[in-house]
């Protein structure tokens, strides 16, 4: 990665203190400069965010659309690219942090993300998916030319897979996995880089 001049330090840093609060959540760039004491603006905010992705830290994902200046349109999911940036600021404990399930449920999804970004090839990008009435969603899709892969994460048991079914209405092409209880163990999911999982499926 190439030398960049960071004009606003102050406002970098806390891009990197805030954005691990929002890691697995949807939320526009406007809402993220509400928040931060040095203002910025979303140019400013999203070319920041692409050096932190360039060094492994967070990364913004965009939705899946067959028209990519679409998706790129769309809020952006944001995911911590090391969930120790997630979890040091909380100290809690393995079972603490079992205990907190809505917290449990967005490390769990966060590191299926980053594992996803981090493991992808070249010309693999990685999105997710929610339909116009944004009713359904899906976790993670991963498109390589014609391939398409959409990735539903559970942390407990899948209640409903309607996002699943939903995105394979729409796209009857493309495969699913789901990672979890019911699906793909975790320890299983990590084993295998996100190119081999395309292959896999």
């Amino acid at each position: 990665m190439g030398l960049s001049r960071i004009r606003k330090p102050s406002l970098m840093r806390q891009l990197i203190d805030l954005v691990p609060n929002y890691s697995s959540q949807i939320i526009s760039y406007d809402k993220l400069i509400g928040q931060l004491q040095d203002k910025g603006n979303a140019t400013t905010i999203a070319g920041y965010m692409d050096l932190l992705s360039d060094a492994g830290l967070m990364g913004a994902l965009f939705r899946y659309a067959q028209a990519p200046h679409r998706g790129r349109s769309k809020p952006p999911k944001l995911n911590v690219l090391n969930t120790a940036l997630m979890t040091a600021p909380y100290g809690y404990s393995l079972e603490k942090a079992l205990a907190d399930k809505s917290f449990w449920g967005r490390i769990v999804e966060s590191a299926v993300g980053a594992h996803l970004y981090n493991t992808c090839g070249t010309v693999t990008r990685v999105h997710f998916w929610r339909d116009e009435g944004g009713k359904h969603e899906v976790d993670f899709v991963i498109s390589r030319g014609p391939d398409l892969l959409g990735v539903e994460v559970k942390s407990g048991n899948v209640r409903s897979q309607h996002g699943i079914d939903a995105f394979k209405d729409r796209f009857p092409k493309a495969k699913t996995m789901i990672v979890g209880p019911n699906g793909i163990p975790l320890e299983v999911f990590f084993s295998c880089t996100t190119e081999e999982w395309i292959e896999a499926i």
